[in-house]
């Protein structure tokens, strides 16, 4: 099998994968424009309103001064979601994340054909599917490779060269902000690279809820007959 071979194996499953990506981007635009622009709209006009009524500005000055001070403000945040919220800029990124995160798991061009032969046979079909606010993000269960898509970003794991596999969770702040992140741990054989930051040697698959995480840690450890490693 030539470069040549293995690039547009790869390239038919990116525009698989590419397309997904599109339709979830469309949702969530439209709900962006639909929903939270009008709502926006209402808060920030409605407050400076609110303000001038609570000092009792004249009428015409509410209409004219708070009213434009108001549509001015909620033109300028527009503006800033409007381009975070773009459907073409989402999915560049994304596509940007994947071929990373596909560069750096996969070292040889047999890999990367056995991962682009794995997902256009089995991504479609073994697909575990939730929800993240507005994102319905996923992951893709293959014969020898696991796909998770995240909000902004990728994970693979080749389960090939996976030694265990373990659960985890971290809790950040206290009281009513407190939040709590799930992890599927997959844990590689020690490489001897070192991080101040990062344990090179593992790779998480993040979810906010517990049966998530649960259902993905016990399909993927059943699926592949992966050894638990107890905490």
């Amino acid at each position: 099998m030539n470069e040549n071979s293995i690039t547009s194996l790869l390239e038919e499953w990116e525009q698989t994968e590419k397309k997904r990506i599109m339709e979830q981007a469309v949702k969530v635009s439209k709900r962006f424009y639909h929903v939270y622009l009008p709502i926006m709209f209402v808060v920030i006009v409605g407050m400076l309103v609110g303000i001038g009524i609570m000092v009792e500005a004249p009428v015409k000055q509410i209409l004219t001064m708070h009213v434009g001070i108001g549509v001015g403000l909620f033109a300028f945040n527009a503006l800033i979601l409007m381009f975070v919220f773009s459907k073409s800029r989402l999915v560049k990124k994304l596509m940007k994340e994947l071929r990373k995160e596909i560069d750096e798991t996969l070292e040889t061009e047999e890999d990367r054909l056995a991962f682009a032969r794995d997902m256009l046979e089995n991504g479609n079909h073994n697909m575990y599917t939730y929800r993240f606010y507005n994102n319905m993000l996923r992951v893709l269960f293959g014969k020898r490779f696991i796909l998770q898509k995240d909000v902004t970003y990728y994970i693979l794991i080749d389960t090939q060269k996976v030694e265990g596999i373990s659960v985890d969770r971290h809790s950040l702040g206290h009281g009513a902000g407190r939040t709590e992140n799930n992890y599927v741990v997959f844990h590689y054989p020690p490489s001897g690279k070192k991080s101040l930051i990062f344990d090179v040697d593992k790779k998480k698959m993040r979810f906010d809820g517990k049966g998530n995480r649960d259902d993905v840690f016990q399909k993927a450890q059943s699926t592949y007959n992966i050894p638990v490693i107890q905490k």
